[in-house]
C-alpha cells in the first residue's frame, strides 16, 4: 500500500519555479487519494508549471486543495488546465487564486463546465481578481457547485467581456 494523502506547504518559497512544480508532479506517488499543494505568494510559478501539474494529477484522486494565492503571473490558463484535468472520482475540490489579478471570467466558465460528477464538495476562492472586481461575486467564494453555476449563468454577460487586467 502507497502513499493515499501528501499535503506540501510551499508558501512564499519564491525560488519555486515551473521546474521545481514540474518536478514535484513526475513525483506525484500512485495511488494518491488526498492532495493539499499550498504555492501561495511563490511568485515564480506560471500558467505552464500550473498546467504541468494539472496534467498529473493522479487519476485516483478523490481531495485535490490547491492554494495559488497571490501568484501574479497565472492568468485563466491556470483554471482551465485545472478545470480539463479534474480526476473524475474527484469528491472534494478547494482551489484559492486569491489575489491573483490576471484571472478573468473565461476559466471560470471553463470550471463551471467541467466539474466532475462525483464532486459533492467545492470552495473556489476568487478574491481581489479582475473577475470578482468586474462581476462582483458575493462573498468571492463559491461553496457548491450549483453556486457556481448560477453565479456563471447571472454574470454570463459580463464574463464574456471581461478583460484581463495586468498585475497590480
Amino acid at each position: 500500500i502507497g502513499l493515499r494523502q501528501l499535503t506540501l506547504f510551499l508558501s512564499a518559497c519564491w525560488r519555486i519555479t515551473d521546474e521545481g512544480v514540474q518536478a514535484l508532479a513526475n513525483k506525484m506517488p500512485p495511488g494518491l487519494e488526498h492532495l493539499d499543494l499550498v504555492f501561495t505568494r511563490c511568485s515564480q510559478v506560471t500558467d505552464a508549471g500550473a498546467a504541468y501539474l494539472a496534467r498529473r494529477l493522479p487519476s485516483d484522486l478523490r481531495s485535490l486543495e490547491v492554494f495559488f494565492r497571490s501568484c501574479n503571473k497565472l492568468t485563466d490558463e491556470s483554471i482551465k488546465a485545472l478545470a480539463e484535468h479534474l480526476p473524475v472520482c474527484l469528491e472534494s475540490l478547494e482551489l484559492d487564486f486569491e489575489d491573483c489579478p490576471r484571472l478573468g471570467g473565461f476559466s471560470v466558465k471553463a470550471l463551471a463546465t467541467k466539474l466532475p460528477p462525483a464532486l459533492r464538495e467545492v470552495r473556489i476562492n476568487l478574491s481581489r481578481t479582475s473577475l470578482v472586481h468586474s462581476a462582483g461575486s458575493p462573498g468571492d467564494i463559491f461553496t457548491s457547485h450549483a453556486d457556481l453555476k448560477q453565479w456563471v449563468e447571472d454574470h454570463a454577460q459580463e464574463l464574456i467581456f471581461t478583460p484581463l487586467q495586468e498585475p497590480v
